[in-house]
């Protein structure tokens, strides 16, 4: 969580903080992040296959 990010939850108005991650995230998807996280060791394949797939389902 950064700085900017709790700035635009503070604000009120969730698509501050929805303009807010997609600047952060410079165009990669949550699954592509969970993806380089497993790979650099951070995470497991099963928790970013588990909460990606988590997301698609809502």
């Amino acid at each position: 969580m950064t700085q900017e990010l709790c700035e635009a939850i503070n604000q009120g108005d969730p698509s501050a903080f929805t303009k807010a991650a997609k600047r952060q995230m410079a165009g990669n998807t949550l699954r592509r992040d969970a993806v380089r996280l497993a790979m650099q060791g951070r995470s497991t394949i099963e928790e970013a296959m588990r909460i990606s797939n988590q997301l698609d389902e809502t």
